[in-house]
């Protein structure tokens, strides 16, 4: 079984409730990413990957984290306890889905697109850094907000024009040709590292060309912002 968390507050003492309730019902292998931090797509990837019997998620999503916020538990449908890189898999994952090589030359090349990244302080700051800084070469100031904390530093974990602001101010900066904002748990992933830009008609702010937002179970989850 693998057990993440979005690095909420009490995630830490959950994960260790959830190994010894493992143990205690025969549970034979738990999977756990470093620092119990693993995004959701992550949680399915690897289970999909050591053909598991399911994951547990410790995350409220976009909801407030800390002592005062929520928690929530998913699970997503062998010996020991296995502590694994919490991006490794799925980093490996995305290089069969996308062309690594032409992206980096999109953010390295003389025709540089300037990114910028918001993990809002939830479980998509390690990935985000790895993918796009480490793996793709953008630029380390293309990431922010991308150590985990308990709570989020104080800010809901809702990548939307109300919350994401300082990504939103970013953009209306013109200096950068692409914005995206995670939620606590990254269910977003997928469709946030589409580096396209898509008119639509929904209702865009002020000095935007275009916005997108990815759907996820009926919830908007991320948002994309190009400025004019």
């Amino acid at each position: 079984m693998v057990v993440g968390s979005d690095g909420r507050y009490f995630s830490r003492t959950a994960t260790e409730i959830v190994v010894q309730m493992a143990a205690a019902n025969g549970i034979g292998r738990l999977v756990i990413g470093q620092n119990g931090i693993l995004s959701t797509p992550a949680v399915s990837c690897i289970i999909r990957k050591i053909k598991a019997a399911g994951g547990i998620i410790l995350t409220a999503s976009h909801s407030p984290g800390g002592p005062g916020g929520e928690f929530g538990v998913k699970f997503n449908v062998s010996n020991g306890v296995e502590i694994v890189d919490s991006v490794d898999i799925y980093l490996n994952l995305l290089r069969t889905i996308f062309d690594f090589n032409m992206i980096r030359s999109l953010l390295t090349g003389p025709n540089q697109l300037k990114i910028r990244i918001d993990a809002m302080n939830g479980v998509m700051g390690p990935y985000v850094r790895r993918v796009l800084c480490d793996e793709l070469g953008a630029p380390a100031n293309s990431a922010i907000n991308c150590i985990p904390l308990e709570d989020f530093g104080g800010q809901l974990p809702d990548p939307n024009l109300t919350y994401a602001t300082t990504l939103l101010e970013a953009m209306k900066g013109g200096e950068y040709g692409f914005g995206a904002a995670f939620d606590a748990d990254g269910v977003s992933i997928s469709s946030s590292l589409l580096l396209v830009s898509i008119s639509c008609d929904r209702p865009r702010p002020v000095g935007c060309r275009s916005l997108v937002e990815g759907k996820y179970t009926g919830h908007w989850v991320s948002s994309f912002l190009f400025p004019e």
